[in-house]
């Protein structure tokens, strides 16, 4: 079976940008997104599910699904992205990217120092915008040339049918200042330095008399629910509209209470090896693993997730229902020892109907 074809996107990119995907999704249906390429000119930093806002309790509710790259090196080349379940296809989408030198390594100036033309788009569709080089006359309208008809409308979706999709690259994820790993139950205190002049806060210690002392704001907190969230504080006066300084926290909750968690499976590295987890699946079924994150606190992250995939076991032509097998990529980045979590769940529930916990350890190069 193959779907509708999405309409294509083209980004402009440079050597080290990181850049995100993000797709419409609804996993109840046992549709996911998942991606190949071919040019060795992009590194995936894995992807991430999340259900539209104010809609994660509703069971059948979609989401995003945003995947995340890196340019590596220059040159073109295409992302596809297939919504899939089993063998069935119902959406695909390709991404062609340019990835250009850094700035100020090649003879092209900067892209936001280029004047911009816009390319007429379709009706229904965004308008584009694409650098016009220096001495290049602006895109005249083409005489006689006739209006492209409106695309045509798409029917409603019935429950049960895979989601629309509107794709939308977004810009870098935001930068986390700190993690913190902890299990169902846990409480735990984020600390953040401030100086605020009224207000309730801890100040630090400072000689008697003495004004304006610096302080700490602090949050204490308690784990609910296994899963993993990044809570956002934002630095203001009362009566500003936007802060002046963000404070990122990346909050990783397992499962269990402080009972030691079953090692599921054992992985021995070393810095700069590739491995991979291989879980059982089946996509139609809308359960999915999802990557929770490393368990312990490490004094460096031991590995990093670079990308996950779901293949489809071998069946016969249209047999429907077919399992399959969903496969975490890592690279250890740095000597140590830690536990990685992954969750079985379908993406409107809070629980976990089961859990895989692999321990990893790191050693040095030699």
């Amino acid at each position: 079976m193959t779907g509708m074809t999405l309409p294509p996107q083209t980004m402009n990119v440079r050597v080290g940008d990181q850049f995100q995907v993000t797709l419409d999704e609804n996993p109840s249906t046992g549709f996911t997104w998942s991606f190949w390429m071919v040019q060795p000119i992009f590194a995936a930093n894995g992807d991430e599910f999340r259900p539209k806002s104010g809609v994660r309790m509703q069971v059948g509710a979609g989401g995003t699904r945003t995947f995340k790259f890196t340019a590596t090196a220059q040159g073109s080349g295409a992302i596809t992205f297939e919504q899939r379940r089993g063998n069935e296809v119902a959406a695909k989408h390709v991404v062609d990217v340019n990835v250009l030198p850094k700035s100020g390594s090649g003879m092209m100036a900067p892209m936001a120092q280029l004047p911009t033309m816009t390319i007429p788009s379709m009706p229904g569709m965004p308008k584009f915008q694409m650098p016009q080089m220096p001495g290049m006359p602006a895109m005249p309208p083409m005489p006689g040339m006739p209006m492209m008809p409106s695309m045509p409308q798409m029917p409603a979706i019935q429950p049960g049918a895979p989601s629309s999709s509107k794709p939308a690259v977004q810009p870098a994820a935001p930068m986390v200042q700190r993690t913190v790993n902890v299990a169902v139950g846990e409480k735990f205190t984020i600390d953040i330095e401030g100086n605020p002049t009224t207000g309730d806060y801890h100040n630090k210690a400072a000689p008697a008399g003495v004004t304006g002392a610096g302080g700490v704001f602090l949050w204490e907190m308690e784990a609910a629910v296994p899963g993993s969230a990044l809570l956002t504080f934002g630095y203001k006066r009362a009566h500003d509209k936007q802060p002046v300084d963000t404070y990122r926290v990346q909050l990783n909750v397992r499962r269990g209470g402080n009972a030691s968690p079953v090692i599921n499976e054992n992985v021995n590295a070393t810095v700069g090896d590739d491995f991979k987890i291989v879980l059982d699946s089946n996509a139609t079924t809308g359960y999915q693993w999802e990557y929770v994150g490393p368990i312990n606190v490490a004094p460096n992250n031991v590995v990093r997730m670079t990308s996950s995939e779901y293949q489809t076991a071998a069946a016969p032509a249209g047999m429907v229902g077919v399992g399959g097998k969903q496969i975490f990529h890592f690279v250890a980045t740095a000597p140590g020892a830690d536990l990685i979590s992954f969750n079985f769940k379908r993406s409107w529930e809070n629980a976990p109907v089961e859990t895989y916990t692999v321990s990893v350890r790191v050693s040095p190069r030699r």
